[in-house]
């Protein structure tokens, strides 16, 4: 670089941090779209997420706005490089933020250590002495080190499980899966990092969090299109929390929720799998089951692959007679 092209940069530069104090620099990427040149009214720059094609057509990250897609990339180019926190040099919106990382968690199963998050502020010194505010986002209770030894383990784990469940058929692949994980997995309200795939995966226990992010990350890995859905169940209290999934098959879209198809005896001892909980619709699973109304979810209408539909033991009306001479079938 010859001196005097150094000293016109060496004056764009005292130009910026008279003008703006601080000068911030985002992770460079290839292209910048238009809808995405401005970070806020400081007029930031905020330079393309070169992993859109990893995320552009998941179902939740597209209900976002412009600034709360922005969050979402910082969350997801974070997490792809095992990493547990991310710089925010601009004026934050927690609002927004979160509603960003609800969807994340909503797309993205496998970054288990984004279960919740921290906000931690630092300040800056511009030339002026004016301080300018940022701040760290950080995942809570994880360090990267942590990340980068347990998440080769989660991956290998899931593989293996792909390789005894799938089939030539997608419906009997998810119900292998389903299967599955019901089967190999404890409900344990005390388990290890039971809010997350760790669970499943590393200790064969969890609870409904588990379970539904634990379906998700290995149908996602196989190619189907799931996600992990959050709510209450009867009596919709805040002590019914709970987490199922909805999984698109063949352009339809059906509830699954492996937790509630685990089968236990008299003493709660579990032993076996049920499918009362697999493929349903919309009238079925509402009846019992109440989604978050924080984003618009793809109506579940295909009645054909519940399994009393199989057995011809469901009925839309109330008939005394025909469901006695079912349950005798049965």
């Amino acid at each position: 670089m010859n001196n005097n092209l150094k000293k016109i940069l060496g004056i764009i530069i005292a130009i910026g941090v008279l003008a703006f104090g601080t000068i911030f620099v985002y992770t460079k990427y290839n292209e910048v779209p238009i809808e995405y040149q401005k970070f806020n009214e400081y007029g930031i720059t905020y330079e393309y997420n070169e992993n859109y094609e990893d995320y552009g057509d998941k179902y939740f990250y597209n209900q976002l706005d412009e600034l709360e897609k922005i969050y979402y990339q910082c969350f997801y180019n974070t997490s792809k490089n095992l990493d547990v926190k991310f710089e925010i040099n601009c004026e934050f919106d927690d609002t927004k933020a979160t509603r960003a990382w609800q969807a994340f968690q909503a797309d993205f199963s496998e970054f288990y250590w984004w279960s919740s998050w921290t906000q931690e502020y630092r300040f800056l010194e511009n030339s002026l002495s004016k301080q300018f505010p940022y701040s760290f986002i950080v995942a809570t209770g994880y360090a990267k080190m942590d990340v980068v030894d347990a998440y080769p383990k989660i991956e290998e784990k899931a593989k293996e499980i792909i390789n005894e469940v799938k089939t030539d058929d997608d419906f009997e692949t998810i119900k292998n899966l389903h299967d599955y994980i019901v089967l190999n997995t404890k409900y344990d309200e005390e388990s290890v990092a039971n809010q997350n795939i760790r669970s499943v995966f590393l200790f064969n226990e969890s609870v409904c969090a588990g379970y539904a992010q634990a379906f998700q990350y290995v149908s996602n890995m196989m190619g189907y299109e799931c996600y992990s859905i959050t709510g209450k169940v009867v009596p919709y209290d805040d002590e019914s929390l709970h987490e199922w999934n909805i999984i698109r098959l063949n352009d339809n879209w059906y509830w699954v929720d492996t937790t509630w198809d685990e089968v236990y005896d008299g003493n709660g001892k579990e032993i076996g799998v049920s499918n009362d909980y697999l493929f349903l619709d919309d009238e079925i699973l509402l009846i019992d089951h109440k989604p978050d109304e924080y984003f618009d979810l793809p109506a579940c209408e295909d009645k054909s692959l519940f399994y009393l539909n199989d057995a011809g033991a469901y009925f839309d009306t109330y008939d005394v007679k025909q469901i006695e001479k079912k349950m005798k079938e049965l």
